[in-house]
C-alpha cells in the first residue's frame, strides 16, 4: 500500500511536496484506520432491527422474541438453505426427474413441479433434443461454475426383475443410457472452445437390480461396475438400487462401509451381483411408530424393513419432533450436530443462533448480507432475497418527522437508530443485524462511501458512531411490504392529520 510513500521517505529531504501517488496512499491509510480499531470477532447481537422512511417521516422497530416460525427454523438446522446457506459454484444437470438447475424430463407435470421448487430451472422436455451446441450454451451461461453434477436414472421398466415382459438392455428406453453418456462427454469438452477452465464432472447413474446380462451390457457402456445400496439400511422400506458413481469417491467412515461383494445370505435374490460392491450404511432408523398405525404390530423381525409401506398422516407435533435438531438453549439432539454448528457456543439462545446463521451470508465487503437463491452464480449476479421478518415479534422503538429525499431519509433513519442505541452499552462489541428495504442505502452502507453529497454527511456520522460504540452493522434487505418499520414511519403524518 505504501510503495510510493516509502520511496519518498527514503529520499533526501526536499522542499517539494509528496507526489500524487504518495498522497493517495496517505489517503488510503486514513480510510483504513477504522478497521484497525474494530474487532473482527465481535459477538452476535440477538436483537434484530428494522428501519424505514416515508415522506411522512421515519421509524424503527426492534425484535422482542422469536415467533413460532423463527423457532422452527432453529429447530431444523440441517435446512440451512432456507436461511440462504452458503452457495457453491455447482451446476446440477438432472436426467429424468429430480430438481436440478438443468432439468431434463418429458413429463409436463414434473417440469411444472421443478419450476415450482426452483424458479430458475432450465427445462428440456426430451433428452434426445440435447445437442453439443446446447451444452456449450450452458457453459457460456455459467462461466463461474467449477463443478457439474450430472446424474439420474434411465427408465427401469425393461430392467426390473418384476416385469415378466421386460425387453432388457436392447429396449428403446434402456438405450437412453447412451444418450446420457454422450451428454457427459460434451460436458467435458465444452470448455476449451470457449477458452474457459475445464469443468470437474461428477457422474451419477442409478437403476434397479437387473439380470446379469443387462448388468454386463450397461456397465460396459459406463466403464465400470456399480455399487449395491439398500435403503432398508437406514429406513423401514426396502429399495435395492444399483449406483454408478464417477468423480465422487466414497470415504469409508463409522456410518459407511464398502464390501467387495454382496453377501448372498443377506440378499438371496441377487445372486448375480458377484461383481458388484456393497455399500453398507449404519445409522439409527426412525422410530417404528412412524410407519405403523396405532394398535398395529410388526409381524416380521423387528429390525427387518418392509417390502413396502403406506404413507402415514403425521400430526404437526410428530413432524416437529422428527425433524428437531436444535432443541433450544444451546442444546442439540443426540447425534444431530451439523458441521455448521459444531463450533457454536452452547450458551446461545435461539435468537442469537438465528441471527448468526443469517450473518454467515455476508459478501466480501463484510457487512452486506445477501441470502442465496441457490443459483450457480456469485451473490452479486442475482437479485436479492428478502429476509423473512415473520421469524420475529416486533416492537416500535422510534418514530420521527424529517423532510428530504427518500434515500436520504432512509439513511437518516438508520443514523437516528444508531444515535439512540449508542447511549447504552447494548450494542458494544457486537454485530447488529438491521433490515432495510432501500437497496441504495444498503449499498452505500456496505461500501462506506457515496458520490452523492447529501449522503456523505450521514455516512460519516454512521462511521463515527460505529467507531465510538465499537459495533458493526450487518445490513440485509427486506421487502417494503414486509418491513415492520413501514407503519411507524408514517405515524407522525397520520397524527398530524388526526390532530388537524
Amino acid at each position: 500500500m505504501f510503495d510510493s510513500l516509502y520511496m519518498r521517505l527514503s529520499q533526501k529531504p526536499s522542499s517539494s511536496l509528496c507526489g500524487e501517488e504518495a498522497l493517495e496512499e496517505l489517503l488510503l491509510l486514513s480510510m483504513s484506520l477504522p478497521t484497525h480499531w474494530l474487532d473482527q470477532r465481535l459477538k452476535t447481537s440477538p436483537t434484530v432491527y428494522a428501519t424505514d422512511a416515508s415522506p411522512d417521516g421515519g421509524g424503527a422497530c426492534a425484535s422482542v422474541e422469536l415467533s413460532a416460525r423463527g423457532r422452527a427454523k432453529c429447530q431444523n438446522l440441517l435446512t440451512m438453505d432456507d436461511l440462504g446457506g452458503k452457495n457453491d459454484d455447482v451446476l446440477v444437470i438432472e436426467f429424468f426427474g429430480g430438481i436440478g438447475i438443468v432439468f431434463i424430463d418429458n413429463n409436463p407435470l414434473c417440469v411444472k413441479l421443478a419450476k415450482r421448487h426452483c424458479a430458475y430451472v432450465l427445462p428440456v422436455d426430451d433428452i434426445k433434443k440435447v445437442t453439443e451446441e446446447m451444452v456449450r450454451d450452458w457453459r457460456r451461461q455459467f462461466p463461474r461454475v467449477k463443478r457439474v453434477i450430472a446424474g439420474g436414472g434411465w427408465p427401469c421398466v425393461n430392467h426390473s426383475l418384476l416385469n415378466s415382459a421386460r425387453e432388457g438392455a436392447g429396449a428403446e428406453t434402456s438405450e437412453l443410457l447412451g444418450v446420457m453418456l454422450q451428454v457427459a462427454k460434451w460436458l467435458r469438452k465444452c470448455s476449451k472452445p470457449l477458452r474457459l477452465p475445464d469443468w470437474e464432472i461428477v457422474e451419477l447413474y442409478d437403476n434397479v437390480v437387473m439380470d446379469e446380462s443387462d448388468l454386463e451390457i450397461q456397465s460396459r457402456k459406463i466403464g465400470f461396475y456399480p455399487m449395491f445400496v439398500e435403503a432398508g439400511d437406514m429406513l423401514w422400506c426396502r429399495r435395492p438400487r444399483l449406483w454408478w458413481l464417477r468423480g465422487l469417491p466414497l470415504v469409508p467412515a463409522t456410518d459407511l462401509s464398502v464390501a467387495e461383494k454382496v453377501e448372498k445370505s443377506a440378499s438371496p435374490h441377487y445372486a448375480n451381483l458377484s461383481k458388484v460392491k456393497r455399500v453398507k450404511l449404519a445409522c439409527t432408523k426412525p422410530a417404528l411408530a412412524t410407519v405403523l398405525d396405532p394398535g398395529c404390530k410388526k409381524l416380521l423381525e423387528d429390525d427387518e424393513p418392509f417390502f413396502t409401506v403406506t404413507r402415514k398422516d403425521f400430526t404437526l407435533a410428530e413432524l416437529e419432533l422428527a425433524s428437531q435438531v436444535w432443541t433450544g438453549g444451546g442444546q442439540f439432539a443426540d447425534g444431530c450436530i451439523p458441521a455448521c454448528a459444531r463450533s457454536l457456543p452452547t450458551s446461545w439462545a435461539d435468537e442469537q443462533l438465528l441471527v448468526y446463521l443469517i450473518s454467515q451470508n455476508v459478501t466480501h465487503r463484510g457487512t452486506d448480507v445477501r441470502l442465496s437463491n441457490q443459483a450457480p452464480m456469485i451473490a452479486s449476479d442475482f437479485c436479492r432475497r428478502t429476509v423473512d421478518p415473520t421469524m420475529w415479534s416486533w416492537k416500535v422503538v422510534m418514530s420521527h418527522k424529517r423532510p428530504g429525499h427518500i434515500t436520504l431519509l432512509e439513511l437518516v433513519a438508520i443514523l437516528d437508530l444508531l444515535k439512540r442505541q449508542s447511549r447504552t452499552n447494548e450494542w458494544h462489541s457486537s454485530n447488529v443485524l438491521v433490515l432495510v428495504d432501500n437497496q441504495a442505502v444498503i449499498a452505500v452502507l456496505a461500501k462506506g462511501r457515496s458520490s452523492a453529497r447529501q449522503l456523505q454527511g450521514p455516512l460519516r456520522r454512521v462511521a463515527s458512531l460505529m467507531l465510538m460504540g465499537h459495533f458493526r452493522l450487518l445490513v440485509a434487505w427486506v421487502m417494503s411490504e414486509w418491513n415492520p418499520a413501514d407503519g411507524p414511519s408514517r405515524w407522525v403524518g397520520r397524527r398530524a392529520l388526526r390532530d388537524a
